[in-house]
């Protein structure tokens, strides 16, 4: 009797299983359309390009567009220059300390060379002229500039 119960449930169990599989599977429709997502727009994102452009704002953009890389062209080719002005100032600048400094040693080696007379040693032979004097004012008024402007 156990064997024919089970081979009963088998059946059964095999029946359903043909009725679920011959059954065609269609998907539910839902009845109300869902709602539409919006997408947040990031900061900085380009907005979409238009699909038609007039004519003359296309060539009023492309003239901008020209006209800001001259503008870069122009400042890189600026600092350039600049930069190599800056070059030529500082090999000018080295070449006139070089050249002090020769003068400073030829002028030391005259002295030792030709002593001075006994009156004249105790007189200050060196006077700063006038214009070092007012150079160097001027450099001052002008390093406090720079201090107020920081």
């Amino acid at each position: 009797m156990f064997g024919l119960g089970k081979k009963k449930e088998e059946k059964e169990e095999i029946e359903q299983l043909k009725q679920q599989i011959s059954r065609p599977v269609v998907p539910e429709i839902p009845k109300t359309m869902p709602e539409i997502e919006q997408i947040p727009v990031q900061l900085g994102a380009q907005p979409p390009a238009p699909l038609f452009v007039k004519v003359d704002d296309y060539k009023d953009i492309l003239n901008r567009i020209i006209s800001l890389k001259t503008f870069i062209n122009n400042c890189k080719q600026l600092i350039e220059k600049d930069e190599q002005i800056n070059a030529t100032r500082e090999k000018i600048r080295n070449k006139l300390k070089e050249n002090l400094d020769n003068i400073e040693t030829i002028a030391l080696q005259l002295r030792k060379n030709f002593p001075l007379p006994e009156e004249s040693k105790n007189i200050d032979h060196y006077q700063e002229p006038e214009a070092l004097t007012g150079l160097e004012s001027e450099i001052e008024k002008l390093k406090k500039q720079v201090e107020e402007i920081k």
